[in-house]
């Protein structure tokens, strides 16, 4: 792998650079990787929330409505009228459609709270993958700056030796 290279360098100065050059190039494709996808994640998660929300607040405003014609009917009682048949039916349509949208929002709740754990594993990947990130540029970083200075010294010492024997 290292044979094509021609640097005036040993193998091992060699690949302590290139290995330096490669852990750093990982470290910030991890970062970048990770600024790419994250948002997506989080926009599913967001969605998957005000799904469940909007849901909520439908069945919220069918149980508003049926605690309205309730009491509706718990004036007329305490007044003396007689309920009406299509007033009973208008309940009971009322209460299957608060079923049905009861039923979606527990269903949907489940999704929330799948979307909610995820956002929270998430949240941890991002601080994981951050930290080994850094570590591994901060690491390539350094073998690189080792490679090259040792390199340096090394090419250095012939140039030395050849100013001193001509004094």
């Amino acid at each position: 792998m290292f044979s094509n290279l021609s640097l005036p360098f040993d193998n091992y100065y060699k690949f302590i650079t290139s290995l330096g050059v490669l852990l750093s190039a990982i470290g910030m494709y991890q970062i970048f990787n990770l600024g790419i996808t994250a948002p997506y994640e989080f926009s599913e998660i967001k969605s998957t929330i005000q799904k469940y929300e909007h849901q909520v607040s439908r069945t919220e405003l069918l149980a508003d409505q049926l605690k309205n014609l309730m009491n509706t009917i718990d004036d007329a009682t305490r007044s003396g009228k007689n309920i009406n048949n299509s007033t009973l039916e208008n309940i009971n349509e009322l209460i299957k459609k608060i079923e049905i949208e009861f039923n979606k929002s527990n269903d949907m709740e489940k999704d929330a709270l799948v979307a909610v754990n995820k956002g929270d594993a998430m949240v941890m990947k991002i601080e994981i993958v951050r930290i080994i990130s850094f570590l591994l540029t901060l690491i390539g970083a350094l073998l690189f700056i080792n490679g090259s200075l040792n390199w340096l010294k090394k090419t250095q010492q012939p140039l030395d030796k050849k100013v001193k024997s001509r004094k």
